[in-house]
């Protein structure tokens, strides 16, 4: 039978190291070069799409945006 300490190490709050995962999250939630782009271009071509009129070229915008 397994130590259930072991068995619930992942949940155990003595062992998570809090600062740490703070500066995960905050290095890793900042927005990068390519996601400031990708929003660019996204824009864009709705910009595009909304000034022609065209519903296709709107989806294709949504396509190319990436999820936040």
């Amino acid at each position: 039978m397994k130590n259930t300490k072991e068995k619930n190490r992942l949940f155990d709050p003595q062992v998570v190291d809090h600062a740490e995962v703070l500066s995960k999250l905050v290095v890793e939630s900042s927005p990068r070069r390519i996601f400031l782009l990708l929003i660019f271009i996204s824009s864009v071509i709705a910009t595009l799409g909304l000034l022609n009129d065209s519903a296709a070229v709107v989806i294709s915008a949504m396509l190319v945006a990436p999820l936040l």
